[in-house]
């Protein structure tokens, strides 16, 4: 005859069993969840690319059309934390005020996207650059060291700083200090590894002689 199991080991089996089922589910649950996180973020990633092409080709249509100064700039300091290097507009030379206006309104990043400083540590061995290392050479527009100008914050008393590059009459991009043919931009991922690489990236190439826009993707 087999020994009866006592009711509190009974009890103690079942908490155990339960404990299995649900660590089983929790790591089905992350194993699902990941990729679908990874997914939205890469998502993300590309619709605010095509929005920022779509952007930089409406402003030179612009400087273009009117024959005027067109005037692109990125925030890279506001009295809100989470606008530098996320936010974005453009304003057009005004010849009567002898000022620049506001041409469009305001553009923002989604959360876990920001306009980078520079390429990933990683990007040269994505195969654009080794195909044509030239696309990594230029002078970027969002570097510490760029020509910046201020402007009032709409929600606060304080101002914004920016970071710009202007779109001419004849289709041209200047940049205040630029040096080489090409302006850069490349939007990130917000969270990177503690390398500094990154998987995903996309990257803006600003011909100063036409004004052409080029993307990359790695």
């Amino acid at each position: 005859m087999r020994p009866r199991q006592t009711r509190g080991a009974a009890r103690l089996g079942f908490s155990l069993a339960e404990t299995v089922v649900v660590a089983a589910l929790f790591a089905l649950l992350l194993v699902l969840t990941i990729p679908a996180l990874s997914a939205l973020s890469a998502a993300k990633l590309t619709s605010s690319g095509r929005e920022l092409a779509d952007f930089l080709h409406q402003c030179r249509s612009r400087a273009i059309a009117k024959r005027s100064l067109v005037r692109v700039g990125f925030v890279v300091s506001s009295p809100e934390a989470s606008e530098p290097h996320r936010r974005y507009a453009a304003w057009e030379w005004d010849k009567k005020t002898r000022s620049f206006s506001p041409f469009t309104s305001w553009h923002t990043l989604p959360s876990n996207v920001i306009l980078a400083k520079s390429l990933p540590r990683n990007a040269s061995r994505a195969a654009y650059i080794q195909n044509e290392p030239s696309t990594a050479s230029g002078d970027w527009i969002n570097a510490p060291e760029a020509t910046v100008f201020r402007e009032p914050h709409s929600r606060t008393e304080g101002e914004m700083t920016l970071t710009y590059f202007d779109f001419t009459p004849s289709g041209k991009a200047i940049y205040g200090w630029g040096e080489k043919r090409n302006l850069l931009l490349c939007l990130v991922p917000a969270e990177t590894t503690s390398t500094g690489d990154v998987d995903n990236w996309i990257q803006f190439s600003i011909d100063t002689l036409t004004g052409r826009v080029r993307v990359y993707r790695p």
